[in-house]
Parts: C-alpha cells; sequence; structure tokens
C-alpha cells in the first residue's frame, strides 16, 4: 500500500460499512441511561453518534506509542504517485512563487508551524484527533489513525471541527476519538499535549455527509475539572477558538491559510517527509469556487493525515476580527465549505450537547467580512 491514498479509493472505502465500531452507551440529557448502541440516532438534520461514556477508558487507550503509531499513516517503503502537488506554490509576500525550486515550503506546499505552538491562537486552537478505524486497513483491526482538526468558537465552548470521512464510513462510526490540541509529537512525550487530551463526546454530521460538499463534523468534547474541582472547557482552556464563517458556494477568498498534521509523506525526489510526522504544518494558498460547491486552493496539495483542517481566514487587524474558518480539508486542493445549511444545523446541536443551553441561539453570523471576501 503506498503512503498516499487517491480520494477516489477513500470514497470508495466510505461508501460501505467499513469503520470498525464498539457498543457505546447513550447517555441521555437528563441523565438517564438508555440501552447501549453501536448506531448513532438519524435526525432530519444528519446524524449524531452514541456518546463515548467512558472518557477515562478512551484517555488511557491512547498511550504515546499508540499516539506515534497514528501520525504517521501510511507505513510503507514504497514512494507513492505523488497525487495532489500544487498547481504552483504560495511565496508568502510574493504570491505565486517563480518558476524553479524557489518556494520555502516542501513539495506540497507546507510550510512548518512556529514553535511552541502555545505562543499564537492559529497555532494552540489547532490539533490532531486520534482515532480507531478499519477502513484504510480492513485486514488489520483497531490500527491507530489520526485527522486534523480545530476548536471552534461555540456558547458551550466545548466545540471541535473536522471532516465527515475522520468520523464515519458507511454505517460504522470511528472509535475512541480523542482530541489533542497544539500537539507536538517531536517533544518529550510529557510536552506533547499542553493543553491535555479531550475525549470527544459525540460528533454530528450533516445530511448526506459522503457527498463531497457534506465533508464536514462537529464534535463536542467533554470538560476536564480544574484544579478547584470546577469544569474547564476546550475553548477556555486553549484561549479562544476559530469563529465560524458559513459561506456561499461562489465566495473565494485572497489568502487561505489552511493548517494540520501531514502524515510521513514524500517530498517529490524519493526523500521521506518523516520529520514532518507529528507537527502541525500549514500552507497558504488563493482559492478558488468549483463546480462541487467546494472551495479549492490550488497553492496547497494536502496529504492524508491533513484531512478535516481548518481553511482560515486571517484578517489585518486580529485583535479586532478574530480569525475565521470557512472549510475543513476535504482532498489534495479541495475543502468542504462551511454552508449554511450543512453546518447550522450540526454547529447548533452539538452546542446544545455542551450543556450551555441557548434556546435562542442561532447560527453564527458572518463576522469581519471587510476585504475578505469577494465574488
Amino acid at each position: 500500500m503506498t503512503r498516499i491514498m487517491s480520494r477516489t479509493f477513500l470514497i470508495t472505502l466510505m461508501s460501505g460499512a467499513l469503520f470498525g465500531g464498539y457498543p457505546h452507551q447513550v447517555i441521555a440529557a437528563d441523565g438517564n441511561n438508555e440501552k447501549p448502541t453501536t448506531a448513532g440516532v438519524q435526525e432530519s438534520w444528519g446524524e449524531v453518534s452514541a456518546t463515548q461514556d467512558d472518557p477515562a477508558a478512551v484517555s488511557a487507550f491512547w498511550s504515546y506509542s499508540k499516539m506515534k503509531a497514528a501520525e504517521e499513516l501510511e507505513p510503507s517503503d514504497v514512494p507513492p504517485s505523488l497525487p495532489g502537488q500544487p498547481d504552483h506554490r504560495y511565496c508568502p509576500g510574493i504570491g505565486e512563487c517563480p518558476d524553479g525550486d524557489t518556494a520555502p515550503s516542501d513539495f506540497f506546499g507546507y510550510l512548518p508551524a512556529a514553535t511552541p505552538y502555545e505562543a499564537n491562537l492559529l497555532t494552540r486552537v489547532n490539533g490532531i484527533l486520534f482515532f480507531v478505524a478499519d477502513q484504510f486497513f480492513p485486514t488489520l483491526p483497531d490500527v491507530p489513525r489520526h485527522c486534523s482538526a480545530s476548536v471552534i468558537q461555540s456558547q458551550g465552548r466545548s466545540l471541535v471541527l473536522t471532516a465527515a470521512h475522520c468520523i464515519k464510513g458507511g454505517n460504522e462510526w470511528s472509535t475512541n476519538l480523542l482530541f489533542v490540541p497544539a500537539y507536538n509529537g517531536s517533544l518529550p512525550e510529557a510536552a506533547r499535549a499542553p493543553y491535555g487530551k479531550w475525549v470527544v463526546k459525540r460528533a454530528y454530521l450533516p445530511d448526506f455527509f459522503l457527498q463531497t460538499s457534506n465533508d464536514i463534523a462537529v464534535l463536542s468534547v467533554y470538560p476536564q475539572q480544574g484544579p478547584d474541582g470546577e469544569p474547564v472547557y476546550l475553548q477556555d482552556a486553549v484561549h479562544g477558538g476559530l469563529v465560524p464563517r458559513p459561506n456561499d458556494v461562489e465566495d473565494t477568498f485572497p489568502l487561505v491559510h489552511i493548517y494540520g498534521y501531514p502524515g510521513n509523506n514524500w517530498n517529490g525526489k524519493d526523500e521521506p517527509l518523516a520529520d514532518r510526522t507529528g507537527k502541525l504544518s500549514f500552507c497558504l494558498s488563493t482559492s478558488k469556487s468549483n463546480d462541487s460547491f467546494l472551495l479549492n486552493t490550488p497553492n496547497c496539495g494536502m496529504q492524508v493525515g491533513n484531512s478535516g483542517g481548518p481553511s482560515i481566514i486571517v484578517h489585518e487587524n486580529s485583535s479586532i476580527e478574530p480569525p475565521e474558518v470557512v472549510a475543513t480539508v476535504y482532498n489534495s486542493q479541495a475543502n468542504a465549505r462551511l454552508l449554511k445549511a450543512n453546518f447550522c444545523p450540526i454547529y447548533r446541536a452539538a452546542d446544545q450537547d455542551a450543556a450551555v443551553i441557548d434556546p435562542d441561539a442561532v447560527c453564527l453570523p458572518q463576522t469581519g467580512t471587510s476585504g475578505s471576501s469577494h465574488r
């Protein structure tokens, strides 16, 4: 198996019941236990997973050795056919790079995120999503995997955004879902998770999530216990979150920042990029709309493991206009937009799950639109 899988192969895998599930126990909103189930619940707006009702067990499952195994994703010594090379890489301050190998980025357009990740909002709200699924290796059970994800602002301060194909394939859900913001696998074990490990409680998917334009998911995570015994919520722990910005299928943006954790892929010269594994990377790109309602980012060639990472708009006056997320990584050059039809219903449902219920909650309006969106 090569290190990089084509999106066609991923869709083929997703079309059947190929994710490995295990029984969860659903906890009702009033605290009463319902019967155990391996299935989620179908709603008018989409689906919600069963509850991961033993957060301590999920957290204990993810030893640092399992996390390390999940970082690489595609263990193979065979160079891939290199799908997803950018049309033209982006050079900061210049735009599209001149011809020749002069870009500061690697072969796929990636740049390393500045460390420590805790020092910057964009890096501390991004993180790695660990999970177990069998869809990539059907003959090997309980394979540790990862996708990319980010903290988004909400009333309940407990929401994470990622890609739907990381959460469910066919009729089966991924298991042992764990989000680690600002994860840095290159550091000593005690320093790799500066904000701790956050167990996913439930996952919310839009209707028709297998359609490319609906490949988004919102996750609610359990709070942690602070030193005084009071709950600590994810958004407070990382001191912020990205502002979700529902956008239109024709919207484009002058510059998009894409963050994530690519696996151990290759640089186009038969040289593995092992030093990138487990570390946060980003790519800069212009954007285009396409006929599939996706947001194309032609200056980036996003790789396996970057799925679910946010496509971010950073404003010049960031102290007044916080960074906004407009899409999540779907494949090498396309991103699933946050549309009002697919994002707002699951966002509202997931925020109610966070136990800070606002009956009048609506999907966040667009903010900071000045100079950042063009038809």
